[in-house]
């Protein structure tokens, strides 16, 4: 599949680098989690917006029985994961969450990719059409409880050109899920680390303690991260 919009490939080259030196060897805690709710599952997976393909390795090493393919929009990093001799055995093509082909896997995996898709809606139906009979749709993205629909942009020294962020109410995304004929449950994320701020030119995660737990921060960002686990439902014949 052709990707629908450009990407910045010096960038993507940048992003891999860093994420596959931190999290090749050991989950992220975000994803120790997301590997969590597979383990009842099986079949054909897609993780779609791949990256590095460092969650399908993570996949593999859990859930060896799982038929795994990674998808992204970035032509260099399906390159790189199809030159990683650690990925040897998982499918990879340039793809488009957009335009997923239907009925073709019984898990799909979006993992902090629908906060920078402008239609929301569309890419959930192109989702729910993707999955087979009873397929289950996992996403760790920006959802938060408040009626309430945000979009930020970031313009900073790693982001000169500006970076949308879009952070969906649970409400809207239970109301598009369902009206596509899918259940769903909302897992908010309390990651068990400190993460220091960084005082540095680049902008990472931190944390601050509060009652309520550790809420994460990137710069002065709030990241209401969550799992969203969504699940055909059943005809009845």
């Amino acid at each position: 599949m052709k990707p629908r919009e450009h990407v910045n490939e010096a960038s993507a080259l940048h992003n891999l680098a860093y994420q596959t030196r931190m999290y090749r060897e050991e989950p992220k805690e975000a994803d120790k989690v997301l590997l969590g709710f597979l383990s009842r599952l099986k079949g054909k997976l897609l993780d779609v917006g791949c990256s590095n393909g460092n969650l399908l390795k993570h996949i593999r090493v859990r859930y060896p029985a799982f038929t795994l393919t990674g998808g992204d929009l970035s032509p260099v990093r399906i390159d790189a994961c199809k030159s990683d001799s650690e990925l040897t055995g998982i499918d990879f093509d340039v793809m488009d969450i957009m335009e997923l082909p239907k009925n073709s896997y019984d898990v799909i995996v979006a993992n902090a990719v629908l906060y920078a898709i402008p239609d929301f809606r569309g890419a959930l139906k192109s989702v729910a059409d993707a999955l087979t009979a009873s397929g289950t749709f996992i996403a760790f993205d920006f959802f938060h409880a408040f009626n309430q629909e945000i979009t930020v942009i970031e313009e900073s020294e790693e982001l000169p050109e500006g970076h949308t962020i879009r952070m969906r109410s649970q409400s809207k995304a239970r109301l598009i899920l369902e009206s596509l004929g899918m259940d769903v449950t909302f897992n908010p994320f309390s990651i068990g680390i400190d993460l220091p701020i960084d005082t540095g030119n680049v902008i990472r995660t931190h944390t601050v303690r509060t009652e309520a737990g550790r809420l994460q921060f990137r710069g002065a960002i709030f990241q209401p991260w969550c799992h969203l686990v969504s699940t055909k439902k059943r005809v009845r014949r």
